[in-house]
C-alpha cells in the first residue's frame, strides 16, 4: 500500500507501517484521517517532504486523542469495555443520534478532534457494513460504528484485528446476528485483557 501511494524510501515506508499499526490498515481511506490524503501520492523529489509533514500531522493527532501518558485512550478503553458490556437500545429512530452520542461519551477528545461530520461518516460506513454482514439492525450498526471509530474503519477487515473478520466470517455460525452477538463478545474479553495487561484503574470512569 505505501507504495502503491508514492512513498519508496526507508523512512517513509516504516512510517506508513507505523501509522498503519496506529491508526488501522485503512487509515488512508478512513473519514476520520482525511488529512492523510493530503500526503498522499507525492512526487520523488518531495517524497521525504510529505512524510515529514504526515508524521508532524499524526504527532499532533496522537497527542490530541491519546493525551498524556496515554490518559485519554485508557479512559476510553475503560468506556468502551462497559459499552461492550451492556451497549444501549436504539431503535431506527434515535440509531444516528445515539450513535454519534454514544462515541462522544466512549473517547470525548477524539470525537471533538475528528468533529461530527467524521463521526456521521463513520456512522454511515458502519450502516453499510452491518448491511454487507446480513444484519441490517441498530444494534448491529452501532456495535460496528463503535468498533470503526476505536479501531479503524476497516477494522472488520484488519489483520490487526482478525477476530474480527474471522467471527463475521465464521461458516460455523450460519445467523448472522449470532455473528454480531459474538463479535460484541469477543471484543469484551479483548478489551479486558487489554486493561489488564495495561494496569488501567477502571474507578473513576
Amino acid at each position: 500500500m505505501a507504495r502503491h501511494v508514492g512513498y519508496s524510501c526507508c523512512g517513509p515506508l516504516r512510517l506508513f507501517v507505523e501509522l498503519s499499526l496506529l491508526f488501522g490498515s485503512s487509515f488512508t481511506e478512513d473519514p476520520q484521517y482525511p488529512w492523510v490524503r493530503e500526503a498522499l501520492h507525492p512526487s520523488p523529489m518531495l517524497e521525504m517532504t510529505w512524510a515529514t509533514r504526515l508524521h508532524e500531522r499524526a504527532s499532533d493527532v496522537l497527542d490530541a486523542i491519546h493525551g498524556p501518558d496515554n490518559v485519554y485512550t485508557n479512559h476510553a478503553l475503560v468506556r468502551l469495555e462497559a459499552f461492550a458490556a451492556a451497549p444501549p437500545a436504539l431503535s431506527a429512530d434515535t440509531l444516528v443520534d445515539g450513535a454519534l452520542a454514544a462515541l462522544a461519551r466512549i473517547h470525548p477528545q477524539k470525537f471533538a478532534y475528528i468533529g461530527e461530520v467524521a463521526a456521521q461518516q463513520v456512522v454511515d460506513l458502519a450502516q453499510r457494513e452491518a448491511q454487507r454482514q446480513g444484519v441490517d439492525t441498530p444494534h448491529a450498526t452501532l456495535l460496528f460504528a463503535v468498533l470503526m471509530f476505536s479501531f479503524g474503519s476497516g477494522c472488520t477487515r484488519d489483520p490487526l484485528y482478525p477476530w474480527i473478520e474471522r467471527t463475521l466470517a465464521n461458516p460455523i455460525v450460519d445467523d448472522a446476528r449470532m455473528r454480531v452477538a459474538r463479535v460484541q463478545q469477543k471484543a469484551l474479553t479483548w478489551l479486558r485483557h487489554v486493561l489488564e495487561h495495561k494496569g488501567v484503574d477502571r474507578d473513576g470512569q
